[in-house]
């Protein structure tokens, strides 16, 4: 069976025992897991350890630290995945789950034209974010990552962070000539964002910003992906590409 994995804060890997509190303590018991058992520690932040079980109480969940271990699960290549927030905020979920599967390092939705805002505006799909957070967790979890890639607060696409975003930039369109395989062979990369629209697409005005702010223009192929399949395809490029996909 593998071994089961519980996050703990950042710093605590250090020290010869460390005490699992809220939902991790819960997951133990829930799992039935008994002193002596052996589990996976990480911190979120790049932290990973092999631990034992030397108390497992309705108020206490203490394990021993064996040994820091180095994780492989981290991708060599850092993609920030601008994600539009897709009609069905749900769809959203798995876009989520499956980009932390393959390696994503970082999420930033973005409210763009074709997005329909519920009453309250961009603050009531941010409450959403919350959500997504518990998901990319999960995902870091099963997926054997140290690292749990964060995800940014919902922002309209005209108060997009630019400055933060790597400059190797790839915008899916449907009437892009270049291929994300071609621009990907052109400028090998150690990190880039890749930038996926809603249903609908971009609006050509959402388009030539992007252009303005250097980003290539790129097709999938000739079929239409729906909203929450075009970032794991194009991160399975990504990653094949420059990444350790093989």
């Amino acid at each position: 069976m593998t071994e089961r994995r519980f996050r703990v804060a950042p710093g605590v890997l250090d020290a010869e025992r460390v005490e699992l509190t809220g939902d991790e303590a819960r997951h133990v018991r829930v799992m039935r897991l008994d002193v002596g058992d052996a589990v996976g520690l990480f911190d979120g932040v790049g932290g990973a350890a092999r631990g034992v079980l030397e108390a497992v109480s309705a108020d206490r969940v203490s394990v021993r630290v064996v040994a820091r271990e180095a994780t492989a699960a981290e991708a060599p290549v850092s993609v920030t995945l601008v994600q539009a927030v897709p009609v069905k905020f749900q769809r959203l979920d798995t876009t989520a789950r499956l980009c932390t599967e393959l390696g994503v390092a970082r999420i930033v939705p973005v409210v763009s034209a074709h997005t329909q805002v519920p009453p309250g505006g961009v603050r009531i799909i941010g409450k959403r974010a919350e959500r997504w957070r518990r998901i990319v967790e999960a995902a870091a979890k099963q997926s054997g990552r140290a690292v749990v890639p964060p995800i940014d607060e919902p922002v309209a696409f005209a108060d997009l962070p630019w400055d933060q975003l790597p400059t190797a930039r790839f915008l899916l369109t449907l009437t892009a000539t270049v291929s994300l395989r071609e621009a990907l062979a052109q400028a090998p990369a150690s990190d880039c964002a890749v930038l996926v629209g809603p249903e609908g697409g971009w609006t050509a005005a959402e388009e030539a910003a992007a252009a303005d702010y250097g980003c290539v223009a790129v097709a999938l192929g000739p079929r239409v992906l729906r909203a929450d399949s075009a970032a794991p395809v194009a991160l399975s490029l990504v990653q094949s590409a420059w990444g350790d996909l093989r």
